[in-house]
């Protein structure tokens, strides 16, 4: 597809708040935070309700597996004709020692990283799909290494669209986002207020930053950037706001 009109707009919405093993707390917001994603995206944008997949406090396998499902060899195979975004809202840890950030699914433990995803795992997850944009939101952080920086210069949509991307929008750099999220907040709250047509991730992003920053008790600040090694070739995952 040339045109975002024409695509088919997919969205996996992970959220892990109740957590199998003592040693990792409960969350209370998760479930709710991806459900006022899910609702926007569907009364405000392009994605139809059975493109929509709701992934609530999935383990490790079952997380994993959702990805995969959008592989060639997957139950709903992507193509060039098909958009996909990831979000997550559940606890995240990053960790030194290997310059890595990862999601705790519902069956992690502390000191056991057996059940982790990596930033890694969902790396090598992106790089099987064969979706023409991929834009994952992250509300845990994601190590910084996975970044490469943006070109500072924005593109017209059509020329951005042609083009594969495989982008992130991430709440923070740090270890600790807070229960309750500012992040999806003002995610929400600004992808509702857009009138336009089109808005590119560039410009969904420089209208999130500031409140982010500027609301958050630990000053979180919201990164963006390509996620390296998984077929970016410098496009941009572009929302169509409905009629």
């Amino acid at each position: 597809a040339i045109s975002p009109l024409q695509a088919n707009y997919w969205a996996l919405i992970i959220a892990v708040s109740e957590y199998d093993h003592p040693s990792v707390t409960d969350l209370d917001y998760p479930a709710n935070d991806a459900n006022d994603v899910a609702m926007t995206l569907y009364r405000n944008y392009t994605f139809e309700k059975d493109r929509i997949k709701m992934l609530v406090n999935p383990t490790r396998a079952q997380l994993i597996g959702a990805l995969s499902n959008f592989a060639p060899n997957g139950s709903t195979p992507l193509g060039r004709n098909d958009n996909l975004l990831v979000f997550y809202a559940g606890h995240g840890h990053y960790d030194e020692n290997y310059d890595e950030g990862y999601w705790l699914p519902a069956d992690a433990e502390k000191n056991n990283r057996a059940n982790w995803v990596s930033n890694s795992d969902v790396q090598r997850a992106f790089r099987g799909i064969h979706a023409q944009h991929i834009l994952l939101l992250s509300d845990a952080c994601f190590s910084g290494s996975m970044f490469a920086t943006r070109s500072p210069f924005t593109i017209a949509i059509e020329e951005a669209y042609k083009e594969r991307s495989r982008k992130a929008i991430t709440a923070g750099n740090l270890t600790q986002v807070p229960d309750r999220s500012i992040f999806k907040e003002y995610l929400v709250k600004r992808l509702q207020e857009q009138s336009n047509t089109y808005i590119n991730t560039n410009s969904l992003y420089s209208i999130l930053k500031a409140p982010v920053t500027n609301n958050s008790p630990t000053r979180q600040r919201p990164l963006y950037g390509v996620i390296q090694q998984t077929g970016d070739e410098g496009g941009e995952f572009i929302f169509v706001r409905r009629e």
